[in-house]
């Protein structure tokens, strides 16, 4: 008589697909520190290796999206003791109206100091509550009396901000 149980035994695989003899994992087109390094390595060894690669890439992240350095640009109108009918841009502070505060991110100073130099000599017309300037988009606030600031964006991360008024 049969002393096996009908059916196959349980987990068991055919004949055909158990494997008999060495393995050939495919790294033979790695050298031997490759092989050694993925056919050996544990679950726990697995994990640390992609903990520390996860560290790396958290501590790298807030490098990479930082903001550009902000670039201080001077203001233009007429400083103290300045003797001419025309405004210049200086580093020293504005007497009566002016722009004051010019200062950029990403974008050069002369960019700036070039869009200042327009809106002040009126070339921009009505900017109120906003206006696109050339490849900018730009918005103006009022913050006192007679004191605005503007804000002017465009693509790249660049920016230019001013404030103006008496």
């Amino acid at each position: 008589m049969n002393q096996r149980p009908f059916g196959p035994q349980p987990n068991a695989l055919p004949n055909c697909a158990t494997p008999r003899g060495p393995v050939d994992l495919g790294f033979s087109r790695y050298s031997w520190p490759a092989r050694v390094l993925v056919t050996q390595m544990t679950t726990r060894s697995v994990s640390v290796v992609i903990a520390l690669a996860a560290a790396c890439l958290l501590v790298s992240m807030p490098a990479a999206a930082s903001a550009a350095p902000v670039r201080h640009c001077g203001n233009y109108g007429h400083p103290a003791g300045h003797e001419g009918g025309r405004p210049i841009f200086t580093h020293e502070e504005i007497v009566g109206a002016g722009v004051f505060g010019i200062r950029t991110r990403v974008a050069r100073c002369s960019t700036a100091r070039r869009m200042v130099r327009r809106f002040w000599a009126g070339e921009w017309g009505d900017c109120d509550p906003g206006c696109r300037r050339g490849r900018f988009t730009c918005r103006n606030r009022q913050v006192g009396d007679e004191v605005w600031t503007m804000r002017c964006t465009a693509a790249g991360g660049r920016v230019v901000r001013f404030g103006y008024g008496a």
